[in-house]
């Protein structure tokens, strides 16, 4: 699934393998003042902006669990996809993010992806507020966290 993040800084896509894990990436990472809109599917998995609360209420309606039970679930039972989801945060737009995406596999070696990918970013970012590096570094803390290499 791939999401745009609602955010007021620069444009950024995210990709993940469920809903769930696509809505605790975002309000770890917004800390509540991100929301999803749904790219692909059938784009009925938005994820509204928690700033005054009220997670509980949409997680349990959603998921079954309080906010806080997802996000177990999700860095307890699905490290790794949340992971791989926090570390898919890519600024630009759905057709941008196809293309960087096509231009970085070029680029051969992991090391080499990731120059690139940093590069691209550095260049493209606009705002003070680098949600892509942020993501990228809670990846990295959640895959050390759990006893697992870090992705960037």
């Amino acid at each position: 699934m791939l999401f745009e993040i609602i955010n007021p800084s620069d444009p950024y896509t995210i990709e993940a393998n469920s809903l769930e894990i696509a809505a605790v990436a975002c309000c770890i990472l917004g800390e509540g003042k991100y929301a999803l809109a749904e790219l692909s599917g059938d784009k009925s998995g938005n994820v509204p902006m928690f700033m005054f609360g009220g997670q509980d209420d949409w997680f349990m309606k959603q998921f079954g669990r309080t906010f806080e039970q997802s996000c177990n679930y999700a860095s307890q039972e699905c490290t790794d996809e949340l992971c791989c989801c926090l570390a898919s945060v890519m600024i630009g737009g759905a057709d941008n993010r196809r293309a960087a995406e096509e231009l970085l596999k070029r680029t051969g070696t992991p090391q080499t992806y990731l120059a690139a990918l940093y590069e691209m970013h550095d260049a493209k970012r606009t705002s003070m507020n680098d949600i892509g590096r942020t993501a990228w570094g809670m990846a990295d803390f959640i895959k050390v966290t759990f006893g697992k290499e870090k992705v960037h």
